[in-house]
Protein backbone atom coordinates (compact mmCIF):
# COMPACT_ATOMS: atom_id res chain seq x y z
CA UNK A 1 0.00 0.00 0.00
CA UNK A 2 0.80 3.44 -0.58
CA UNK A 3 -0.15 7.34 -0.64
CA UNK A 4 2.20 9.85 -1.47
CA UNK A 5 1.53 13.69 -2.10
CA UNK A 6 1.02 14.24 -5.79
CA UNK A 7 2.18 17.94 -6.48
CA UNK A 8 1.91 17.24 -10.14
CA UNK A 9 -1.78 17.17 -10.98
CA UNK A 10 -2.04 21.12 -11.41
CA UNK A 11 -5.76 20.74 -12.07
CA UNK A 12 -6.72 18.52 -8.95
CA UNK A 13 -4.12 20.03 -6.68
CA UNK A 14 -6.67 22.17 -3.94
CA UNK A 15 -5.68 26.00 -3.77
CA UNK A 16 -2.71 26.62 -1.53
CA UNK A 17 -1.97 22.25 -0.66
CA UNK A 18 -0.66 19.04 -1.71
CA UNK A 19 -3.43 16.40 -2.33
CA UNK A 20 -3.03 12.78 -1.48
CA UNK A 21 -3.34 10.46 -4.74
CA UNK A 22 -5.53 7.25 -4.50
CA UNK A 23 -4.78 4.78 -6.86
CA UNK A 24 -6.65 1.08 -7.07
CA UNK A 25 -6.78 -0.92 -10.02
CA UNK A 26 -7.96 -4.84 -10.63
CA UNK A 27 -11.76 -6.41 -10.90
CA UNK A 28 -11.28 -8.08 -7.74
CA UNK A 29 -10.96 -6.07 -4.44
CA UNK A 30 -9.17 -9.05 -2.61
CA UNK A 31 -6.49 -9.35 -5.37
CA UNK A 32 -6.31 -6.04 -6.85
CA UNK A 33 -3.89 -3.08 -6.32
CA UNK A 34 -4.96 -1.00 -3.65
CA UNK A 35 -4.00 2.43 -1.58
CA UNK A 36 -4.71 3.60 1.86
CA UNK A 37 -4.44 6.73 4.13
CA UNK A 38 -4.50 5.52 7.98
CA UNK A 39 -4.88 8.21 10.59
CA UNK A 40 -2.66 8.19 13.86
CA UNK A 41 -4.65 7.16 17.24
CA UNK A 42 -6.90 9.53 18.73
CA UNK A 43 -7.16 10.18 22.19
CA UNK A 44 -10.87 10.50 22.16
CA UNK A 45 -13.16 7.46 20.93
CA UNK A 46 -13.74 6.63 17.45
CA UNK A 47 -17.31 6.29 17.87
CA UNK A 48 -17.27 10.36 18.93
CA UNK A 49 -15.57 11.36 16.06
CA UNK A 50 -16.44 12.40 12.16
CA UNK A 51 -14.05 13.05 9.38
CA UNK A 52 -14.74 15.61 6.65
CA UNK A 53 -12.21 15.63 3.66
CA UNK A 54 -12.43 17.30 0.09
CA UNK A 55 -12.66 14.38 -2.49
CA UNK A 56 -11.64 15.16 -6.35
CA UNK A 57 -12.17 12.16 -8.63
CA UNK A 58 -9.92 11.94 -11.81
CA UNK A 59 -12.62 9.19 -13.22
CA UNK A 60 -15.28 7.25 -11.63
CA UNK A 61 -14.07 6.61 -8.69
CA UNK A 62 -15.10 5.25 -5.44
CA UNK A 63 -13.88 6.35 -1.62
CA UNK A 64 -13.80 3.80 0.31
CA UNK A 65 -13.43 5.18 4.37
CA UNK A 66 -13.63 2.96 7.40
CA UNK A 67 -11.82 1.44 10.42
CA UNK A 68 -8.28 -0.23 11.01
CA UNK A 69 -8.16 -2.75 13.97
CA UNK A 70 -4.17 -1.88 13.29
CA UNK A 71 -2.81 0.83 11.37
CA UNK A 72 -0.25 -1.07 9.35
CA UNK A 73 -2.85 -4.08 9.10
CA UNK A 74 -5.28 -3.16 6.15
CA UNK A 75 -6.88 -6.77 6.50
CA UNK A 76 -8.27 -5.30 9.36
CA UNK A 77 -10.18 -2.63 7.29
CA UNK A 78 -14.09 -2.78 8.23
CA UNK A 79 -15.93 -0.76 5.38
CA UNK A 80 -18.33 2.16 7.32
CA UNK A 81 -19.05 4.04 4.10
CA UNK A 82 -18.69 4.02 0.13
CA UNK A 83 -18.31 7.63 -1.42
CA UNK A 84 -19.03 7.78 -5.06
CA UNK A 85 -17.93 11.45 -6.34
CA UNK A 86 -20.52 13.27 -8.21
CA UNK A 87 -18.41 15.40 -10.07
CA UNK A 88 -14.96 16.25 -11.80
CA UNK A 89 -14.26 18.92 -9.49
CA UNK A 90 -13.84 19.30 -5.63
CA UNK A 91 -16.28 18.01 -3.37
CA UNK A 92 -16.90 17.74 0.36
CA UNK A 93 -17.92 14.94 2.53
CA UNK A 94 -18.22 13.70 5.67
CA UNK A 95 -18.19 10.57 7.42
CA UNK A 96 -19.29 9.98 10.67
CA UNK A 97 -17.79 6.75 13.08
CA UNK A 98 -20.44 6.83 15.53
CA UNK A 99 -21.59 3.35 15.02
CA UNK A 100 -18.63 1.23 14.50
CA UNK A 101 -18.73 -1.16 17.14
CA UNK A 102 -15.38 -3.75 17.94
CA UNK A 103 -11.78 -2.63 18.32
CA UNK A 104 -11.37 -0.60 15.48
CA UNK A 105 -9.59 2.53 16.41
CA UNK A 106 -8.06 4.23 13.11
CA UNK A 107 -9.62 6.22 10.88
CA UNK A 108 -8.86 5.01 6.87
CA UNK A 109 -9.45 6.42 3.70
CA UNK A 110 -8.85 3.58 1.00
CA UNK A 111 -9.02 3.19 -3.06
CA UNK A 112 -9.71 -0.15 -3.30
CA UNK A 113 -9.59 -2.20 -6.76
CA UNK A 114 -13.07 -3.39 -8.30
CA UNK A 115 -14.38 -2.67 -11.56
CA UNK A 116 -10.77 -1.12 -13.52
CA UNK A 117 -9.22 1.76 -12.41
CA UNK A 118 -10.10 3.72 -8.94
CA UNK A 119 -8.19 6.80 -8.06
CA UNK A 120 -8.97 9.95 -6.75
CA UNK A 121 -7.54 13.27 -4.42
CA UNK A 122 -7.65 13.60 -1.03
CA UNK A 123 -7.29 17.10 0.33
CA UNK A 124 -8.38 19.01 3.51
CA UNK A 125 -8.83 15.96 6.10
CA UNK A 126 -10.31 17.04 9.16
CA UNK A 127 -11.40 14.86 12.48
CA UNK A 128 -13.49 16.72 14.77
CA UNK A 129 -16.16 15.31 17.53
CA UNK A 130 -19.69 15.07 15.89
CA UNK A 131 -21.62 17.58 16.82
CA UNK A 132 -24.63 18.25 18.51
CA UNK A 133 -26.43 19.52 15.53
CA UNK A 134 -24.68 18.46 12.30
CA UNK A 135 -23.88 20.43 9.18
CA UNK A 136 -25.24 19.98 5.84
CA UNK A 137 -23.51 19.63 2.80
CA UNK A 138 -23.47 20.71 -0.76
CA UNK A 139 -26.70 22.95 -0.52
CA UNK A 140 -28.68 23.65 -3.33
CA UNK A 141 -30.67 26.22 -4.57
CA UNK A 142 -33.34 24.51 -6.65
CA UNK A 143 -35.67 27.99 -7.03
CA UNK A 144 -35.13 31.28 -6.22
CA UNK A 145 -38.15 34.62 -7.17
CA UNK A 146 -38.23 37.77 -4.42
CA UNK A 147 -40.20 36.15 -1.64
CA UNK A 148 -38.95 32.12 -1.75
CA UNK A 149 -35.99 30.24 -2.03
CA UNK A 150 -36.27 26.78 -2.39
CA UNK A 151 -32.89 24.38 -1.11
CA UNK A 152 -32.10 20.80 -1.10
CA UNK A 153 -28.75 18.71 0.41
CA UNK A 154 -28.52 15.23 0.67
CA UNK A 155 -29.52 13.75 3.65
CA UNK A 156 -27.34 13.53 6.79
CA UNK A 157 -27.18 9.85 8.41
CA UNK A 158 -29.27 9.86 11.56
CA UNK A 159 -30.68 13.30 11.51
CA UNK A 160 -34.93 13.58 10.92
CA UNK A 161 -35.13 17.09 11.23
CA UNK A 162 -33.16 20.27 10.11
CA UNK A 163 -33.16 23.85 10.81
CA UNK A 164 -32.44 26.74 8.62
CA UNK A 165 -30.82 30.23 9.63
CA UNK A 166 -31.04 33.15 7.48
CA UNK A 167 -30.92 36.85 7.75
CA UNK A 168 -29.14 40.04 6.22
CA UNK A 169 -25.93 39.77 4.49
CA UNK A 170 -23.19 39.71 7.24
CA UNK A 171 -25.38 38.80 9.99
CA UNK A 172 -23.30 36.89 12.88
CA UNK A 173 -25.06 33.36 13.44
CA UNK A 174 -27.06 32.32 15.97
CA UNK A 175 -28.74 36.11 15.60
CA UNK A 176 -30.62 35.20 12.24
CA UNK A 177 -34.35 34.03 11.45
CA UNK A 178 -34.61 30.25 12.46
CA UNK A 179 -37.07 28.03 10.10
CA UNK A 180 -37.74 24.23 10.80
Amino acid sequence: PYSYPYPNAANAQYPGSLSLYFYGYGSNPSNGTFSYAALPLFADSIQNLQLTFKVYRSNTSVVSVGVLTSQNDYSSFQQIASITPATDGWETHTVRFDNVTGTNRYICIAARAGNGINRFYIDDISVERIPQCPSVASVSIDSINDSRVVLSWPAVAGVSEYEVEYGLVGYPSGFGTVID
